[in-house]
């Protein structure tokens, strides 16, 4: 039994699958896509299916065969492959960065308002706004005190920058209204000239990566199963899933 770990995004599960559930996905996919040459470790009829050796080969194998379809595109939207890394389960489960349990009892605790407050007041019944819990050094009492919107911060900072002596010779309303010429302007052909870039830059490959949103990258990995059970082969059924 193998323990294969997929991140979708920011989702994380992982699935059990035997290695004859691998050889299935393989000769299914080896028919539809003949031209790509996948492979997997071979079926072992002689020797001990338990040396430690031949179990990290195989492993090591059936990693590689994962990592062959995850990172392509066609094979990766394959619906034996979704069923196989069950995928298309992933919109039910929990962001990998939330608390759990803050998460659920976030809508169900009350909120303690005080003697003159609502006794059963829910963190529903209200719009959470972004306050600083701050304590007075006189006295020691402790006061809310509301955040400034961000764009007034950014003003103030902007301003400040503005002051600085090192900027004292740049006349900030004609550079907002860009009326300050620029000390170069490149000339170019088209929307698609590239000559005034670094060729250290335009000649670097493009990865994979730019062409998919954060949520469609998949990885996964295949392990081995933990230790708990170690030499019982038992695996729970395909429509099975563990977070």
């Amino acid at each position: 039994v193998y323990k294969v770990m997929v991140n979708v995004g920011r989702h994380e599960w992982f699935v059990f699958r035997r290695y004859a559930e691998f050889d299935k996905l393989y000769n299914t996919l080896r028919k539809q896509f003949p031209s790509l040459n996948l492979k997997i470790p071979a079926k072992r009829i002689f020797g001990d299916n338990f040396d430690p050796e031949f179990i990290k080969q195989r492993r090591t194998g059936l990693h590689e065969f994962i990592q062959r379809l995850v990172s392509h595109p066609q094979l990766s939207n394959q619906p034996d492959v979704r069923a196989f890394l069950q995928m298309d389960k992933s919109q039910n489960f929990s962001d990998a960065s939330e608390d759990e349990d803050d998460k659920n009892s976030s809508t169900s605790r009350n909120i303690n308002l005080g003697s003159s407050g609502n006794p059963h007041a829910k963190p529903t019944d209200f719009d959470f706004l972004k306050v600083l819990l701050a304590k007075r050094k006189l006295d020691g009492k402790y006061y809310a005190i509301k955040v400034l919107q961000k764009r007034v911060i950014l003003n103030r900072r902007e301003n400040e920058i503005k002051a600085h002596y090192f900027f004292s010779e740049i006349n900030w309303d004609d550079l907002e209204q860009r009326k300050v010429p620029p000390p170069f302007t490149p000339n170019v052909n088209s929307p698609y000239d590239i000559t005034n870039f670094d060729p250290e830059f335009t000649d670097e490959t493009v990865t994979n990566s730019v062409c998919y949103t954060e949520d469609s990258i998949v990885n996964a990995s295949v392990m081995e199963a933990d230790d708990a059970f170690l030499g019982f082969s038992y695996a729970p059924p395909s429509d099975d899933s563990f977070l």
